[in-house]
């Protein structure tokens, strides 16, 4: 059988190569020369597209040495950075000779990757956390898990820990993604995965909408010092940012400090009446991490709300409003190919500014709240013929209503789209609405109606995604 394999065509024994584990090709290759020089193709190359690096010290010590070696490990691509909550991982986070070190580390890689490519860039980089539960590494968790002490520590650590080490080394990035890593979302649920139709056999229903990724702090952002030469330089290069970033840890402490801490903050009904009210921390940092990539073509902002309880009620965390506000008013705003905001609650008139400035070509809006403006001159200005808009988006927008026992109304589109609620009457109209291409420029018919809500699976389900992914927004 190995003489057959040694003169197999190189192409045929690609063929071959690509049905086999890796294991089983690195046993392929201990059997003699010429397989390892036939078995060194793309279905090799590819494992070491995408490296997984836990951000521990011995993990860290190996991956900086491979790096520093050379070899295969040289076509990484695609580097998935991974903070660790275990406890015993959380007490070297909170020393500093060990953050350092780590750092240092990671700084090393970094460097040798860089040294080792032609243009010095890596491909993305995704910065993510594993929750330990009973002793399991997840990196989906349940919202109480995830909003533990100790998890949002290391959210923290990682976050500075992969930002100051991009600012030390050589190492520019073309694709950045912050907590907001697409292949950990929860399926969101449609009608079709509870009443799906005859033909179908198999009913795919959701099993971890409740379960969540984390998401960083925004006054963490406020941490880092965006004027520092090696991080505007990692970043010159960047053409995608997803970022997921919450409440402000300032604000998102325990329900009954901040029944205390906050027993002067207005209701949400005020905080969006009182234009001039101030966020409780700094907004404008993700406006310059936004100056420091010119070459920005495809962005992402997810916003996951933390309840605030006081008076026995939620308040409203202007936090993202104001960031809206930031990036709305930045001077010299890159031309967005791509622009896909979700969880936001913002004035519709910084909404707008930004789409306009931007010159966005592809918009995704998903669980979006608007005061001021109304979605009409959204709506108008996406299908006039002047815009730049060649697909678009809308996932459940609402509209927030002042002096109204009920705060909020939700957009229903009518005549197109798709329905999540299964018992909600046709003439109500749909939640979805997507477009692509000639079809965009079509006037968008829609009315404003209160929230339904019912029993049924479908709406449970949606109810632990919106929970799972926008928080208590």
């Amino acid at each position: 059988m190995l003489s057959n394999l040694q003169t197999c065509p190189e192409n045929l024994l690609e063929i071959i190569v690509a049905l086999l584990s890796l294991d089983d090709i690195r046993n392929l290759r201990l059997t003699c020369r010429s397989l390892v020089l036939k078995s060194t193709g793309y279905t090799l190359r590819k494992f070491f597209l995408n490296k997984h690096v836990d951000l521990t010290h011995d993990s860290l010590l190996g991956f900086a040495r491979v790096c520093k070696n050379g070899g295969i490990s040289t076509t990484v691509q695609n580097l998935y950075l991974t903070g660790s909550s275990a406890e015993c991982e959380i007490q070297t986070w909170q020393a500093n000779d060990a953050n350092e070190a780590r750092m240092g580390l990671l700084v090393q890689a970094f460097d040798s990757l860089a040294n080792r490519k032609r243009d010095s860039k890596m491909k993305s980089i995704t910065i993510r956390i594993a929750v330990f539960c009973d002793g399991i590494p997840l990196l989906r968790a349940t919202a109480r898990e995830r909003r533990s002490d100790h998890v949002r520590e290391c959210t923290k650590q990682t976050f500075s820990t992969v930002i100051r080490a991009l600012a030390s080394s050589n190492l520019r990035v073309e694709t950045l993604n912050i907590f907001n890593d697409p292949d950990l979302r929860p399926h969101r649920p449609y009608i079709e995965d509870f009443y799906p139709n005859p033909q179908t056999i198999e009913v795919r229903k959701p099993d971890d909408s409740g379960s969540q990724q984390c998401t960083l702090p925004f006054d963490e952002l406020n941490g880092v010092n965006w004027n520092d030469p090696g991080l505007a330089e990692s970043l010159a290069t960047l053409t995608s940012l997803s970022i997921g970033i919450c409440t402000p840890d300032a604000r998102a402490g325990p329900t009954e400090e901040l029944a205390e801490e906050n027993k002067d903050l207005p209701r949400i009904n005020e905080v969006f009446e009182s234009s001039s009210m101030e966020a409780p921390t700094d907004c404008g940092s993700m406006s310059r991490l936004l100056q420091l990539c010119p070459l920005l073509k495809d962005f992402e902002l997810r916003y996951f709300h933390v309840r605030l309880q006081t008076r026995g009620a939620a308040v409203g965390d202007i936090t993202c409003e104001k960031v809206m506000q930031r990036l709305a008013e930045l001077e010299g705003l890159p031309f967005l190919d791509t622009c896909r905001l979700r969880g936001i609650c913002a004035r519709g008139e910084d909404v707008l500014g930004f789409i306009k400035r931007t010159k966005v070509r592809e918009l995704s809006m998903e669980t979006i709240k608007l005061s001021g403006l109304k979605y009409q001159s959204l709506f108008n200005h996406c299908t006039a013929e002047s815009a730049n808009i060649t697909k678009l988006y809308f996932d459940n927008l609402y509209e927030m209503e002042r002096r109204e026992p009920v705060n909020r109304r939700r957009v229903h589109f009518l005549g197109e789209g798709r329905r999540r609620t299964e018992w909600m009457p046709p003439e109500v109209g749909n939640e979805i609405l997507g477009r692509e291409g000639r079809s965009v420029k079509r006037p968008i018919v829609y009315h404003m109606a209160l929230p339904m809500c019912g029993g049924t699976p479908a709406h449970a389900e949606w109810t632990r995604f919106h929970l799972a992914e926008y928080g208590f927004g």
